[in-house]
Formats: C-alpha cells, sequence, structure tokens
C-alpha cells in the first residue's frame, strides 16, 4: 500500500529524507522546504503532516488523512498570503502565536504550513522566532520558499532544511545534453575528482553549475542503487553510474546529497562561492573516507 509520501512526485532525495524522519521518529520543530517554484513544496508539506499524524503514517484512507487532504482538519492549518497583501501579516502571526501553545484537538500535532515565506513581514517573522525560541511541544511548523535568501536568518537556523530540485523536462533534456560535460567533472568514478572542485569553480555561475553536476549525477547513482533506472536523467553514462553505485551505500549517497544540496542553498544566498566549494570539498572528502 502506498503512503502519504509515496505520492510526493519527481522529489526522489526529499521522499527519503522524509522517510528517515518518520522511519527514526525525531521530528523537528520547524522544517524548511526550499527549491524552485512549482516543484510541489506545499503539497509535500500536507502529505508530512498526514504521516506524523495518521496511525498507519499516512494511510491516505482513515478520517485524518481525508480531513488533511479537504483542508478541513482542525491541527493543520495553512498560512498564505492574503489576497492584495504584499507580506504575511504580524496579525495574522500573532493568532498563530496563540495557537501553537495550545494541544492539538484531534491529532497527534499541529501543524502550520507557512506557504512561501519569505513573504513574512519583518514582524510576523519575529513572531514566528519567538515561537521557534521555545517551541511548543505537538507543534511542527513546515515553511516552503523559492527564495530561501529572503528567509530570516536566525529563522532559517531553526529549522531542517529540505531541498527541492526542479524537475521540468527541460531540464532533463538539458541535462541529458551535458552528458560529457558531467562525466569531465565527476570522472569515472564520480568521487575522485572532488580535489579539482576548487580549480574549477572560476565563479558563482562556475559553481553553480559544477554543483547541478554533482546533484544529478549522484541523483541518478540512487536511484540504481535503489532499482530504479527507469528515472535516471544520464541513460547513456549508465555504466559509469552503476560503478559508483556499486561502491557505495545508499545512506552514504543521501548524505551526499544532502551536503551538495547544502551547497546549492548557500550559493544562492550569496556566500562566498570559493568559501562553498573549499568547505564541501573537505565535507564531501570526509565522507568519501567514511562510505566506502
Amino acid at each position: 500500500m502506498s503512503s502519504a509520501i509515496d505520492r510526493i512526485k519527481g522529489q526522489f532525495l526529499v521522499r527519503r529524507i522524509l522517510q528517515g524522519i518518520l522511519k527514526t521518529g525525531r521530528l523537528a520543530t520547524a522544517y524548511l522546504f526550499a527549491g524552485p517554484e512549482h516543484t510541489g513544496k506545499k503539497f509535500a508539506g500536507f502529505q508530512f503532516a498526514k504521516a506524523v499524524n495518521c496511525e498507519r503514517g499516512g494511510c491516505e484512507e482513515c478520517q485524518t488523512c481525508i480531513q488533511i487532504e479537504k483542508g478541513i482538519h482542525p491541527d493543520v492549518r495553512l498560512i498564505t498570503l492574503e489576497p492584495d497583501k504584499k507580506e504575511i501579516s504580524i496579525e495574522l502571526m500573532r493568532d498563530v502565536q496563540k495557537e501553537a501553545f495550545l494541544k492539538p484537538c484531534l491529532a497527534r500535532f499541529k501543524v502550520y504550513i507557512i506557504e512561501e515565506a519569505h513573504t513574512l513581514s519583518e514582524e510576523a517573522s519575529n513572531s514566528l522566532l519567538k515561537i521557534l525560541e521555545e517551541p511548543p511541544e505537538h507543534t511542527i511548523f513546515i515553511l516552503t520558499t523559492s527564495s530561501p535568501q529572503g528567509i530570516f536568518p536566525t529563522v532559517a537556523s531553526r529549522c531542517q532544511k529540505v531541498r527541492f530540485v526542479g524537475t521540468t523536462t527541460e531540464d532533463s533534456e538539458d541535462l541529458a545534453k551535458r552528458e560529457n560535460e558531467i562525466l569531465q567533472f565527476m570522472g569515472p568514478e564520480g568521487i575522485e575528482s572532488f580535489r579539482n572542485l576548487r580549480d574549477m569553480a572560476g565563479s558563482r555561475n562556475d559553481s553553480i553549475k559544477i554543483i547541478d553536476a554533482f546533484l544529478i549525477w549522484y541523483r541518478d547513482v540512487l536511484l540504481l542503487k535503489e532499482g530504479a533506472a527507469d528515472g535516471i536523467f544520464l541513460k547513456q553514462m549508465r555504466e559509469n553510474l552503476q560503478e559508483c553505485a556499486n561502491k557505495y551505500c545508499a545512506e552514504f549517497l543521501i548524505q551526499m546529497l544532502k551536503r551538495i544540496l547544502d551547497a546549492r542553498y548557500q550559493l544562492a544566498n550569496y556566500v562566498n562561492p570559493v568559501l562553498v566549494m573549499e568547505s564541501l570539498l573537505v565535507d564531501l572528502n570526509h565522507l568519501k573516507a567514511q562510505g566506502i
């Protein structure tokens, strides 16, 4: 039987991360779902709300899942920009602040999904920060954004980050055209070329280009590792990808992808690209030493 998390399409790593969170039961107070527009961040937020509150992990059939799906569950609320407004107002967040510390009516957790959280006003962000500094026991916040640089750093630092990637057909076709370029970055075993990262990253655009190459490579490697070969982009490079898949375990590959996505997030926030790539180089080599 498929679960609520399984319905999140086009975001393989997101599904694995959320499934891992549910498996361990170590839920954070706040999550930041960051990525391009139209990648299903709000939908994923509602699916996660089902999974944490349903006794069967998001069965899609019980009263809890049905009410969340219809948007009528009293403990799951969407906070979004009001019509004709440019910011999410302090008044709205004050209401949330009052409610957040009350016990859930029916569910295990209250879940607030704040859509495009970068539109929170300064006062609203500070109101949210006060909640996150001394978080209520039975409340989870899910912030979604297509502009992570617009989130107050103090708010973002208190969120567990979950990265969404673009999945359009155009992106897929463009990546397929860049197979030889990506292979040049990755080398026959992919990870061996980490030592060249700093030299190749001459600018922010170069850094983004390299990180995107790593992302698509390790995404495909993880898909092969999980037996989902039909979903890979770099079909002509399958032999090289399979070599890498044979060498590393799935958990190692997930950690690799999470760290590379962190670097992508830092570049989006205008962190110095040289520093980002040097830090990434150190961390990836450290992961490599642990992952064999």
